[in-house]
């Protein structure tokens, strides 16, 4: 048996990061690291977190803010203050984490494991978001391998779709919660944002997924830890990065 952490839309948030990690290595003892996009963006230390990702050996997809830093998506498609964190991080981001960055593929697919990891959908990996039942659908639909678990992230919110034949079932996971796989259909799960969230709850959200001694995912459970929110709220207000971006984590939005 060994287990995945999950992590996604970390956005320069260290210590929330740092929370995360410290959960996934210390107690829950994970042996891999996934990590479903948008490392940097938003947040005050885009250096410490990348240097952690690369120091943990993750294996990471981008997310559209990565896209956005490395020129691999325009910067038009971001609102203002989207458009400002990425220009601020352009210009405080090392060179080495910014070509781990520019080097991080958009999706991933393990055949052993028959999981895909990507940050949106498969109908587009970067942009598309899977906020409702026929998104998960469609990004089934769109697959391009026949994954029996797709890692996403992109929305901010821990979700869990489990399609059985041509029907969708959406469950809500709540911290701590586990939630075991049936063999016979196939699921899409988003840990939540590391640095970000935006489902009410202010606390890191981030999952552990358990697979089997045949290396098949198993269950899952996901997590929500408190971290220091107002001083990176702080960090983000010192730098000169818009304040909203740092009124909205003491908000969970």
């Amino acid at each position: 048996m060994s287990k995945i952490g999950l992590i996604s839309d970390v956005h320069s948030n260290w210590d929330a990061l740092s929370v995360a990690l410290d959960k996934l290595k210390s107690e829950e003892n994970v042996d891999e690291l996934f990590l479903s996009g948008d490392l940097i963006g938003y947040g005050p230390d885009p250096n410490k977190c990348v240097d952690a990702i690369r120091e943990a050996s993750a294996v990471a997809v981008k997310g559209n803010h990565d896209a956005g830093l490395v020129g691999d998506l325009e910067i038009g498609f971001f609102n203002q203050w989207g458009i400002d964190a990425i220009n601020w991080t352009r210009d405080n981001i090392a060179d080495p984490n910014f070509n781990f960055i520019a080097d991080m593929p958009e999706t991933r697919f393990f055949s052993d494991k028959r999981i895909s990891l990507l940050h949106g959908s498969s109908v587009a990996p970067l942009t598309k978001y899977i906020l409702r039942k026929v998104d998960a659908y469609n990004s089934y639909q769109a697959r391009e391998e026949d994954f029996f678990l797709q890692v996403y992230g992109h929305t901010h919110l821990p979700a869990l779709y489990e399609i059985e034949d041509d029907d969708v079932n959406e469950h809500r996971m709540f911290s701590p919660e586990e939630f075991e796989f049936n063999r016979d259909n196939h699921y899409l799960v988003n840990p939540g944002s590391v640095g970000q969230p935006r489902d009410g709850n202010w606390k890191t959200s981030f999952a552990v997924l358990e697979l089997d001694d045949n290396e098949t995912p198993r269950k899952v459970k996901f997590f929500r830890e408190e971290y220091p929110a107002e001083k990176v709220r702080q960090k983000i207000i010192d730098e000169g990065l818009p304040k909203e971006l740092g009124d909205r984590l003491l908000e969970g939005r």
